[in-house]
C-alpha cells in the first residue's frame, strides 16, 4: 500500500481504502479481519472492491469514496464507474 484514506469500524473489522503499486489494481477498499487479541501478526486482508472489478454487466469500478462501515459489519461506499450505464453509484457490501 501507498496511502491509506481514514479507516473505519465495520463490526470487529477494520475498513480502509487505499492506494497499490505492484497489484493487480491501482487503489480498492479493503477489510482488515483482526483475529481478537492483539498480536504482532498482521490480520488477513480481503478486498470489498478494486478499480477494474465489474459494476454492472456493461461498466467497472474506476475509483472509490472513503468507506463507511456499521456495527453489524456492513460497508457502504461511493463510487465512479466506468463504461455504459450511470456514472456514479452508492453502493452496500454486507
Amino acid at each position: 500500500f501507498t496511502s491509506f484514506s481514514a479507516p473505519t469500524f465495520a463490526g470487529r473489522d477494520v475498513v480502509f481504502r487505499a492506494s497499490v503499486v505492484g497489484g493487480s489494481a491501482p487503489s480498492g477498499i479493503y477489510r482488515a479481519m483482526p483475529s481478537g487479541a492483539c498480536t504482532q501478526v498482521p490480520p488477513p486482508l480481503a478486498t470489498v472492491v478494486a478499480v477494474g472489478m465489474p459494476a454492472t454487466p456493461a461498466s467497472t469500478f474506476l475509483g472509490f469514496g472513503v468507506p463507511s462501515g456499521n456495527r453489524r459489519g456492513a460497508v457502504a461506499f461511493t463510487a465512479d464507474l466506468t463504461g455504459a450505464g450511470p456514472t456514479d453509484a452508492v453502493v452496500l457490501d454486507q
